[in-house]
């Protein structure tokens, strides 16, 4: 964590508040325009300060920047509500969500800011399974000491925080981290949608992709590898040809390009061991387009299976909603199954929900993962995620005995 501010002791006449601001949580607060702020400030000046500052137990501010500045310039004695968090990871969470409330973001700075639930929620990932590991328990173990947080792979998290979906955070995601200032500052004023700037950045991404990826690969442990980069653009040196058994591929949501199919079918077919299986996460209403363009590429492979999963739906402000059920659909595809490699009690239809209700360790996408592993694979079996998003993703695979390979382009991330 950066160090507090401690230098900055907020004064106005004989009046010491005491309060002390650490700048790396004033940086994650939205700055108001100046019309905004004007108003805060003419209405604290008729009606008083309503909300009170929220600080730690060290009178450090972790909500009500704004209003402490309005306070300061009216010489307002402020009022403050001290809240027990446990400080660190826990704070930023909470003032990261707080702000997410805000009504004066529009869908991107909602992206903003939930993109700073990434490295909150990867550290606290890292905690549990150092906790985990140091009293002996297995990766399956996660999360059970604290009943309350939310689970589900960081991206899922942070879009439910967002209040978007999945693919709209993702795009969102890739203009912060690749996309120029100004590119930024057009979508924050409203100039160009999420789409239209993710399209721009794509066009230019994708001519440097080609000239400059290397494919970093990182050998963890016996049963880990991990590779820096697009699938798509996977060497033979890096993945060679039929070295993988199973291929799990959950990242096509929500406005999803159908072209992408098409360069999955090609990696696949080029990958899988024979009898292997390659299964895509699909939308309902995308599935006969997906399954044309999978078609041009995908060799002698062909549609054995379509798996369908129910899993609890959420509201914009990442509320279960347990009466509707939210599908996910999987188009399994091999050129030659192998009758061993699928358990005989595979079922098409799995009603996560019922699982989470026996045993709510896991999240709902870690229970899918889990079932398609145990009984599309056998034991020691190369199970590869071309977008490998979360550790927990090779947790699952190494709890079931296999060997992991992930691929992302957020390699420091995952390690």
């Amino acid at each position: 964590m950066p160090n507090i501010e401690h230098a900055n002791e907020f004064s106005r006449g004989s009046l010491t508040y005491g309060l002390e601001i650490n700048p790396a949580y004033k940086e994650i607060v939205p700055k108001m325009s100046e019309s905004e702020y004007c108003g805060l400030r003419d209405s604290i000046k008729a009606n008083g300060q309503l909300m009170p500052i929220l600080v730690n137990e060290d009178r450090v501010v972790l909500d009500g920047h704004h209003r402490l500045r309005v306070c300061l310039e009216l010489g307002i004695v402020p009022k403050i509500k001290v809240l027990s968090l446990g400080g660190g990871a826990n704070e930023i969470a909470f003032i990261i969500r707080t702000n997410l409330q805000r009504r004066h973001l529009n869908t991107f700075q909602r992206i903003e800011v939930a993109y700073l639930l990434e490295v909150v929620e990867i550290l606290k990932a890292k905690e549990r399974r150092m906790a985990t590991l140091q009293k002996g328990n297995t990766p399956s173990s996660l999360g059970q000491n604290d009943p309350n947080e939310e689970k589900g792979r960081v991206i899922d998290v942070c879009a439910r925080a967002a209040g978007v979906s999945a693919n709209t955070y993702r795009k969102g995601r890739e203009i912060i981290r690749l996309g120029s200032e100004t590119l930024k500052e057009r979508v924050t004023n409203g100039e160009l949608t999420i789409e239209e700037a993710y399209r721009r950045l794509a066009m230019v991404e994708g001519r440097q992709e080609q000239q400059a990826f290397r494919g970093k690969v990182k050998q963890v442990s016996d049963s880990v590898r991990l590779i820096d980069g697009e699938f798509k653009d996977v060497t033979e040196s890096e993945v060679p040809s039929k070295s993988v058994d199973f291929i799990l591929y959950n990242y096509l949501t929500e406005n999803s390009d159908i072209g992408d199919y098409a360069h999955l079918a090609r990696f696949a077919a080029r990958v899988l061991k024979p009898g292997g299986i390659v299964a895509m996460s699909v939308l309902q209403e995308d599935i006969e387009d997906a399954i044309a363009a999978i078609k041009k590429r995908a060799g002698k492979m062909k549609l054995i299976r379509i798996f369908v999963a129910i899993c609890s739906s959420y509201d914009a402000t990442g509320t279960t909603d347990t009466k509707e059920g939210e599908l996910e659909i999987y188009l399994l595809y091999s050129e030659l199954v192998d009758p061993s490699a699928i358990r005989s009690d595979f079922k098409e239809f799995l009603d996560v929900r019922a699982f989470i209700r026996q045993n709510d360790e896991l999240s709902e996408m870690e229970i899918i993962q889990e079932y398609l592993i145990r009984h599309l694979t056998l034991e020691k079996g190369v199970v590869c995620y071309p977008r490998c998003e979360a550790a927990s993703d090779a947790d699952v695979a190494i709890k079931l005995g296999r060997q992991f390979l992930g691929i992302d382009r957020d390699l420091e991330l995952l390690e």
